[in-house]
């Protein structure tokens, strides 16, 4: 009797080390607030956020979109894990003082089988001061 029970467990961790525990993959769903009182008040324009660059990445640093948010599917199927949806309006290499960078970064869990909702909020990311200092004042 003992032995049925020892070939038992002995299949069963077999089974799930071979990789047939299997995970019910999660949903993640992103959208932008409505809520556009939260850009700055010197801003006359609000950014399209169809043109935001939107980068999901997991918790082992594996990115699983970078592109447009106009291009991202409405549902994006992930296993479960903790992942960081970060949107901005525009990447810089460099910086660019006369444009300003919009977006947001959360952190959401991807449950297994069900679905994370995302509400990104839009505010001002940069901001800097540009000095032109001349010759005179350096004599001075």
């Amino acid at each position: 009797m003992k032995w049925r029970s020892c070939l038992f467990l002995l299949c069963l961790a077999g089974c799930e080390m071979l990789g047939t525990k299997s995970e019910t993959p999660g949903e993640l769903r992103i959208a932008f607030s409505g809520d556009y009182n939260e850009f700055t008040r010197s801003v006359a324009e609000i950014p399209d956020t169809s043109e935001f660059i939107i980068s999901i990445t997991d918790s082992k640093g594996k990115v699983h979109y970078h592109g447009k948010y106009g291009d991202c599917p409405e549902s994006v199927e992930l296993s479960p894990d903790t992942y960081r949806i970060k949107a901005v309006s525009a990447e810089f290499e460099k910086p660019a003082f006369s444009k300003p960078q919009y977006g947001d970064e959360q952190y959401v869990v991807v449950p297994e089988g069900g679905v994370a909702d995302v509400s990104l909020l839009c505010r001002q990311l940069n901001s800097g001061v540009r000095l032109s200092i001349s010759k005179d004042f350096l004599t001075e």
